[in-house]
């Protein structure tokens, strides 16, 4: 299975229990590490006000008041920090040959699904800070409203893995239809002479 052979036992564990016999599962990754950059500012923010004020408060009751709100901060920050890497350490994106799935949720497990059927349109947005870390983020369209996976956002590894869903979604060249065989033939530069599919001499 692409992408799934170096996760370990966890996600193969909730490959078991949700996708079909006969389901090929594509691609499996987690978000990018970059999706918890708020919560991680968060916490080395906290714990950097925590010890300036433990250095520069006075030995006074009000200064112990100021450094124990700090600390209670930084413990704070601290647990939702952990509270957010174990939901992140629990969600992956999964694409079969079939559907797209979401797994989320660290104590309520949740699922959400996508048919490729229902797929109509897939937009790949890199923003420059994407582009620098190697992630990016797919906006699907779909047939019906208010989908569930209408944005998955920081895919790592966004070229091959959108390279990998496209091919689930369009299919490639060995997919064409033998019919439509020409149109392939004549992809590429031109020199102005008549190929072999456009009905020249």
């Amino acid at each position: 299975m692409v992408g799934v052979a170096r996760r370990g036992p966890r996600l193969h564990r909730e490959l078991r229990k949700y996708i079909v016999d006969g389901e090929r599962v594509v691609l499996a990754v987690r978000r990018h590490w970059f999706s918890m950059i708020h919560e991680i500012a968060y916490a080395a923010t906290a714990l950097l006000v925590a010890a300036v004020v433990d250095i520069a408060a006075p030995p006074t009751p009000g200064g112990k008041l100021l450094s124990d709100v700090t600390l209670a901060a930084v413990l704070a920050a601290a647990l939702w920090l952990i509270w957010k890497f174990l939901n992140w350490r629990n969600e992956y994106f999964v694409a079969t040959d079939k559907r797209f799935l979401l797994f989320y949720g660290f104590i309520r497990r949740k699922v959400a699904m996508m048919p490729l059927i229902k797929v109509t349109d897939l937009t790949f947005d890199r923003p420059l800070l994407g582009r620098l870390l190697g992630y990016g983020h797919f906006i699907l369209e779909s047939a019906g409203h208010d989908q569930a996976l209408a944005q998955i956002g920081m895919i790592p590894h966004a070229d091959e893995n959108y390279r990998l869903i496209c091919e689930q979604l369009f299919g490639d060249a060995h997919d064409v239809d033998p019919e439509d065989q020409g149109w392939y033939r004549d992809e590429g530069p031109s020199d102005g002479r008549p190929g072999d599919g456009d009905g020249g001499p």
